[in-house]
């Protein structure tokens, strides 16, 4: 369930260039007139994180240090920093720079949302809600649907479930086709006996989402609860095919022994 954390963590290195929580530049070449207008500081900002998306860690923390030498309340070189420390799992240093920027500019939206994800990691939950409440109260955070989606993340670890359904909801009305809070919803519907309600977020998910072994579950469950024998073959196709040493597939081959 939670590896889905791993693609809001990608969404979260778009989330943090901006003051406003806007997205970073998906590219060099995009922002190669933008970049001739900042600062050194941002350039090298923008370059590291750029580095670090394209997994050259070594090179990113040369360009985000780089840049706090040349200002060091630089927001955005802060968030980065973080980031790429909680990448490396150099822990102790993350929070040094979270709160660094979030002393610099405390209504930084971004950045409250993704600190809030760093303390839900390590069941610091209670300090994490507050993070991610911080995020939202801004009005002109442009990406809502993350820190609702993470609130919700963070409520699903301390089982409350009725919370995590509540904020993925939230993010759906920011953002009605976020694949994240559909997903979760649609699991959590299931979980609940509420099949019609789990078929319409799962047929939501499917239309704008690749498929992961999670979602393939999750349909052939889904599949076996309405009795639909083409789309459970269908979905255990795949996952048997494509994801064969995941933990789903695993889990379908000891369904199927057990129903033989």
């Amino acid at each position: 369930m939670y590896r889905y954390l791993i693609l809001l963590g990608l969404i979260f290195l778009q989330g943090c260039a901006s003051k406003s929580g806007g997205d970073l530049p998906s590219s060099f070449e995009d922002q190669s007139q933008k970049l001739d207008n900042e600062s050194p500081s941002m350039i090298n900002t923008r370059l590291g994180i750029e580095y670090m998306r394209l997994g050259q860690h070594e090179v990113a923390l040369q360009k985000l240090q780089k840049a706090l030498e040349i200002d060091d309340r630089n927001v955005e070189a802060n968030t980065g920093l973080a980031l790429l420390y909680e990448r490396l799992n150099q822990n102790e240093s993350v929070s040094k720079y979270y709160e660094t920027a979030l002393a610099i500019e405390p209504n930084n939206s971004s950045t409250h949302n993704n600190y809030g994800s760093f303390l839900c990691r390590f069941n610091r939950g209670e300090e994490a809600q507050t993070h991610f409440k911080r995020a939202l109260e801004n009005p002109l955070y442009k990406t809502p649907e993350l820190a609702y989606t993470n609130a919700g993340l963070c409520a699903l670890k301390t089982q409350d479930r009725n919370k995590a359904m509540e904020f993925f909801r939230k993010a759906l009305e920011t953002r009605p086709e976020f694949p994240v809070a559909l997903f979760h919803l649609a699991d959590l519907s299931e979980q609940r006996d509420d099949i019609t309600e789990a078929q319409a977020y799962y047929k939501r998910f499917v239309a704008v989402s690749m498929q992961t072994p999670a979602s393939l579950w999750l349909g052939i469950r889904l599949a076996r609860r309405t009795n639909d024998k083409n789309a459970e073959a269908s979905y255990s196709l795949v996952l048997r095919s494509k994801f064969p040493e995941s933990e789903e597939a695993k889990m379908f081959r000891n369904l199927e022994g057990s129903t033989k």
